[in-house]
């Protein structure tokens, strides 16, 4: 049951969390005109083309509406866990004003779930004990912010899909992986299955952005140029080049902090 509020829990905030940038990516290019599109209607056969302005202007309100929603979303699910296991009722209330005020029907199920089972059985939430590490929250920070610059980078979106993968893998691998109550058959295979899941996925995005940085680099670089103009050269290199080094540390972490919960659990067999 406990595991089951976590996943609903940590579905939504990571949704939510890359909701909020990917809306804030979509918002900026409205504003700044390099996105352009057109708003049809069809009458009795008729069709009607709204002028650019009108139609900007929807569209800006439209991923601004959207892009708020999920940042406060993320601000009141992110409040109800740290409140989860002192303040239960209050928390499950967060959650389930987080999924309606999300807009978002993933959310809005996920967190409508977590909630009732606060409600259901708030002396067992009160009494989980959530897991601590050496590394506190240095990890998902890191990452995040890895995952931001890069997209902010227009050169690295991958390794954004990359950063925001690892970040949620890892905590997928917290909630899901108890080293104190699994079998043995799970066990024998929870090493390799993590190690390689973490490594994995890190090589595969690094790959993936080489290959479309080298096939898509004219129509990154036309899009650069719209958002940042002459200074795209300076700040798109600087920009990617600290969200590769600030992946690879985040990824370390992530791995450490799964390294020494296996280790912990060998050195108790």
């Amino acid at each position: 049951m406990i595991k089951t509020i976590k996943v609903t829990s940590l579905i939504g905030l990571i949704l939510e969390a890359f909701l909020s940038f990917l809306f804030l990516l979509f918002f900026v290019g409205s504003v700044s005109g390099i996105s352009h599109s057109e708003i049809r209607t069809t009458i009795n056969e008729q069709t009607t083309t709204k002028s650019t302005e009108m139609s900007s202007l929807i569209f800006n309100w439209i991923f601004g509406v959207l892009m708020v929603a999920s940042f406060i979303s993320f601000i009141i699910g992110f409040t109800a866990l740290k409140l989860m296991t002192k303040k239960t009722t209050m928390s499950a209330v967060f959650y389930i004003i987080g999924g309606v005020v999300s807009l978002n029907l993933i959310t809005i199920v996920a967190w409508m779930i977590c909630g009732i089972l606060i409600f259901k059985n708030k002396a067992a939430v009160k009494e989980a004990v959530i897991e601590k590490n050496k590394i506190g929250n240095s990890w998902w920070i890191i990452l995040a912010v890895a995952g931001i610059f890069s997209l902010l980078s227009i050169h690295g979106f991958i390794i954004t899909i990359g950063a925001f993968g690892i970040l949620a893998l890892n905590i997928v691998w917290l909630t899901v992986y108890k080293p104190k109550s699994n079998g043995q058959a799970f066990e024998s295979t929870a090493k390799p299955t993590i190690y390689l899941s973490i490594i994995g996925l890190f090589i595969m995005s690094v790959l993936m952005n080489i290959l479309f940085y080298i096939v898509l680099y004219d129509d990154f670089f036309d899009i650069g140029l719209k958002l940042y103009g002459d200074n795209f050269h300076f700040i798109g290199k600087t920009l990617f080049f600290i969200s590769i080094l600030l992946f690879a540390l985040g990824t370390i972490f992530a791995f450490q902090i799964q390294k020494a919960r296996l280790q912990h659990q060998n050195s108790k067999q």
